[in-house]
């Protein structure tokens, strides 16, 4: 039976799913979460602590507040690098969220009167590390969560659960948004900001418990035994499960094989070795131009756009559920027309998008200006920027938002899987916060338009990129694409169930 076509459980695969998307909810919902404590802290009236003025007087506290958690996921995902698959994904996702849990537990507690009562390096402090902490617990479960995904989910429907994890963080991005709208005028709601984070993380500890292992992963350590359970729990029939089996533990003895033999010859066989640069420019390539596209930078851009004209505190709220459609329409097309061609349509979305951004912007230095212009003269440049602005929020959601980290999950051969997404998770953590810092220097010196005519040239390159680096992956099993990765062609599944192999980047 073609992997197409294999049965499977279809509560056992949702569960397979709820798990790191759960986890991927809590990262999206920290984000947003974040920028509506950062405003209360600020606030006389409704933070509730006696060191409001600190923070308020401090951009350099203010941007440690945020940036914090980013840097514990850089620095967890290099842990995870390091570990170097020794310990599973499933155990990668338990540890991820019992960081949520520890550090969404002390970030609260800076709130608590005796903590209030030691002073206020305190309760900052304390409140910085339990932001760290979260942090550390994001580099966790962003690395596990793709990857147990694509490693567990049938074939035919990996795309769209991978996706529907990126549609998970979105969600969880709206969901602090809109608890953020909702507590903005409550005194001390802030706190209940971390503490709504408690639960789900507790839910996602427990649930840990009955999910398998990936399947690959035991392969991996050479529990075969244990690795056919695993493939049972989701699969229906049997040849199912043997037939993949079969195809891991052969795949695997074929690495192992190669690998010796390059042991040999004095080749030592990691992420940087030739034989892995294809899925490794393939992989990382998405990671870094879905940052140097301008994604952190032109999205900040959007809450601006919308308080100028009127929707005020519900701007972000917007933005949020705009870009949950957009990515919930990548999750549901993904598997029919494909990784590459989800990826041309948002990469070209984004490109169109920059480059009215760059002629209705024109010689302005600043999104106010453009917006804030009440003229007739004005209205047609406004009109066009808002347009642009969905357009590059639309493209972005459909094609790298999504596609990379489905990308990253499916490329990397079994052997090198585990230190590989660590290095791409790392990359993205790493870009975004240069992409962040480097953006408002850029605008400064050659003017806003200018810079999202960088992003556009960035945006162009992706283009070709795609087409040069990037296979498509639809319809294949994770051995299949390492075996063609390895021998240079890919396969395309017909409609019939049938596989036929052709040239991988054609």
């Amino acid at each position: 039976m073609s992997s197409e076509t294999a049965e499977f459980n279809r509560s056992s695969v949702l569960l397979v799913f709820l798990v790191p998307a759960l986890g991927g909810a809590l990262f999206g919902y920290d984000i947003a979460a974040t920028a509506f404590v950062i405003q209360q802290l600020q606030s006389a009236t409704y933070s509730g602590v006696s060191w409001f003025h600190i923070v308020s007087s401090s951009p350099i506290l203010i941007g440690t507040i945020v940036a914090i958690s980013a840097i514990g996921a850089f620095c967890s995902s290099w842990i995870v690098f390091r570990l170097n698959d020794l310990i599973g994904r499933r155990q990668e996702l338990r540890v991820g969220a019992i960081l949520y849990l520890i550090g969404a537990s002390i970030a609260a507690l800076s709130d608590a009167n005796l903590v209030n009562m030691l002073g206020s390096t305190a309760a900052i402090s304390l409140l910085i590390l339990g932001r760290f902490i979260f942090g550390c617990g994001i580099g966790f479960t962003m690395h596990g969560a793709p990857t147990y995904i694509a490693e567990m989910s049938p074939p035919s429907i990996r795309g769209t659960l991978i996706s529907l994890k990126e549609a998970a963080i979105v969600l969880g991005i709206l969901c602090g948004y809109g608890l953020g709208y909702a507590m903005s005028h409550v005194l001390g709601g802030w706190m209940y900001q971390y503490i709504a984070s408690i639960p789900v993380a507790i839910l996602v500890i427990g649930l840990t418990f009955y999910i398998p292992e990936s399947a690959r992963w035991l392969v991996l350590k050479e529990y075969e035994d244990e690795a056919q359970e695993s493939l049972a729990f989701v699969f229906v029939s049997d040849d199912d499960v043997q037939g993949s089996l079969e195809g891991m533990v052969e795949q695997q003895k074929e690495t192992n094989e190669a690998h010796a033999l390059a042991l040999e010859r004095g080749q030592r066989d990691s992420i940087f070795s030739p034989a892995r640069r294809a899925p490794l420019i393939a992989g990382v390539g998405l990671i870094v131009l879905q940052q140097i596209t301008g994604q952190p930078s032109v999205l900040s851009y959007a809450t601006v756009i919308f308080e100028s004209v009127g929707l005020g505190g519900l701007a972000s709220v917007i933005v949020a559920v705009f870009k949950l459609l957009a990515t919930l329409g990548a999750a549901i097309t993904v598997e029919k027309f494909g990784r590459k061609s989800l990826l041309y349509i948002g990469c070209s979305l984004m490109l169109v998008a920059l480059l009215t951004l760059v002629l209705s912007l024109g010689h302005y230095d600043s999104m106010d200006e453009v917006m804030g212009n009440t003229s007739s003269s004005m209205q047609l440049r406004q009109v066009a920027t808002i347009l642009a602005m969905f357009a590059y929020i639309g493209g972005y959601q459909i094609g790298f938002g999504p596609i990379s980290w489905l990308m990253i999950g499916e490329v990397f051969p079994l052997s090198i899987r585990g230190q590989a997404v660590a290095f791409s998770v790392q990359m993205n953590f790493g870009l975004n916060f240069v992409v962040q810092l480097l953006v408002p220097i850029l605008t400064s010196a050659i003017g806003l338009s200018s810079t999202f005519a960088l992003f556009a040239v960035f945006t162009g390159f992706s283009l070709y990129f795609v087409y040069r680096h990037v296979p498509e992956t639809k319809g294949l099993t994770l051995e299949e694409i390492e075996h063609q990765f390895e021998r240079g062609s890919r396969y395309s599944v017909d409609e019939d169930g049938s596989i036929e192999s052709r040239p991988l980047l054609a």
